[in-house]
């Protein structure tokens, strides 16, 4: 995709928009709502959206997205978010892979809970609630979930914390089906970073006079999000990552606090997507930096070397960061347009052998403030595993589809077969895919071609 496509596709969704509000009032005012030309303007719209197969339904996702980012409130906003919605869905009925719409909304959607991004939760249940109008209750079902999970993780936090204050002990280990999200929040010093949490609120460190850092407490203000595998996206394992001491407690004390509730159920962490907020004393002032969980771990490092330089392999080394990731969290940190550390090497590209000091003299207007982890290499790759996952989902589909007809018609032929499988499915789907999924049940067993007629298929019960 080119540049200048690309810039179109950012505004596409709003154009659309625009065109058929202009549309829609010329047919009203100039030919009092005909309905005739009414139904044209949808099935010209219609065939416009979907020349480019899937990418308009990532993009109407994106734009819902953008939109559900904004950070207002008020009745008035909530107005016009309520015709932004209506609007988006009258092109949204417009497109056919509403899949892909489902799978880029869901993982958009999981962001916006898990890192508190959405403008309002009601907005957001309102839109799933749209949804489920138009598309019915199983293509809204695994959203619906995903609201669920946050609101049981609210109260089990509440229950854990509860626990902890009262200083009650907890159990030992766990096994089967959940991702555990973790947010956390810190903080840093001259060389010093106090962590705390929302996800954590760790320990406080106090500076000594030699400008090193101490442990005053081992308190963590913890968060966690318990979500249900099946119904969140998923979330690739990364390797174990070397967490200071307070951290790993924090989070074997959760373990262990949950495991003696649900016993039967296994608890994977996805660190990459954590956060953490850090306390940051530099020279003149002190910040609190909402940063990822990576960014924390590089940062926390510069407690215990004071205004000692680290290269970038040591880094790797002491935190387990994999390399390229690494090399993207240091781009941020010394190489953006927030930079709490100095590279003393010139460049933008960040080697093996680059060396990062804490950058003590940094100020800022804002207390608080958010450091963007770059992502850019990272987009294209999300995308494209999206889209494969829906090409897989839909390959299961179409063979359930297949299965489901044989079995109720146990003899039809190649053309009858085709025709109904279409009709039944909710997405595009070329024949030569379809052909190839036959193929793949007859070499499974699960239908044959008629030893009388080749062009006729029978069931094999």
């Amino acid at each position: 995709m080119g540049k200048g496509e690309d810039e179109k596709d950012k505004v596409m969704v709003q154009c659309l928009l625009d065109f058929k509000d202009a549309m829609a009032e010329a047919i009203s005012v100039s030919f009092s709502s005909n309905p005739t030309l009414t139904q044209s303007l949808r099935a010209a719209l219609e065939n416009c959206i979907n020349a480019r197969q899937d990418r308009p339904a990532e993009l109407i996702a994106k734009y819902v997205d953008a939109k559900m980012r904004v950070a207002c409130s008020g009745a008035a906003w909530e107005g016009e978010m309520e015709k932004t919605m209506d609007k988006v869905l009258q092109i949204f009925r417009c497109i056919h892979g509403k899949d892909v719409f489902e799978a880029f909304y869901k993982k958009d959607l999981a962001k916006r809970l898990l890192l508190g991004r959405s403008s309002s939760t009601d907005m957001e249940k309102a839109m799933v609630a749209k949804l489920k109008s138009e598309c019915g209750a199983n293509f809204t079902s695994k959203l619906e979930c995903m609201f669920k999970d946050v609101e049981i993780s609210r109260v089990l936090c509440v229950e854990f914390r509860g626990e902890e204050d009262l200083g009650v002990s907890k159990g030992t280990s766990r096994k089967d089906n959940a991702i555990m999200f973790m947010q956390s929040t810190g903080g840093s010093g001259r060389g010093e970073m106090e962590e705390s949490t929302e996800g954590i609120k760790s320990l406080d460190r106090l500076a000594g006079e030699d400008g090193g850092a101490q442990f005053h407490k081992s308190g963590i203000d913890l968060y966690v999000n318990v979500l249900t595998a099946s119904h969140w996206p998923t979330y690739p394992q990364s390797p174990k990552l070397y967490m200071i001491p307070s951290m790993t407690a924090a989070l074997e004390g959760f373990e262990a606090f949950f495991r003696s509730k649900h016993a039967s159920r296994k608890l994977v962490w996805v660190p990459h997507v954590s956060t953490c907020l850090l306390r940051a004393n530099f020279s003149s002032c002190r910040k609190d930096l909402d940063v990822s969980q990576h960014q924390a771990l590089v940062l926390l490092l510069f407690n215990d070397t004071g205004s000692s330089a680290l290269s970038c392999s040591s880094i790797q080394a002491s935190t387990g960061i994999e390399m390229e990731e690494l090399k993207r969290t240091l781009q941020s940190l010394a190489l953006g347009q927030v930079r709490v550390l100095k590279k003393e090497q010139k460049g933008r590209e960040v080697e093996d052998s680059d060396t990062f000091v804490f950058n003590a003299g940094f100020s800022h207007a804002l207390v608080r403030i958010k450091i963007n982890q770059i992502q850019a290499k990272e987009t294209k790759q999300e995308v494209d595993s999206t889209h494969e996952r829906v090409v897989q989902d839909r390959q299961f589909q179409v063979d359930a589809a297949l299965v489901r007809i044989m079995k109720a018609r146990k003899v039809i032929s190649h053309v009858t077969l085709m025709g109904e499988l279409i009709s039944q499915l909710r997405f595009p789907c070329d024949a030569s895919v379809i052909k190839k999924r036959i193929e793949s049940l007859i070499d499974r067993d699960y239908l044959e071609r008629h030893p009388d007629d080749p062009s006729q298929y029978r069931y094999v019960a």
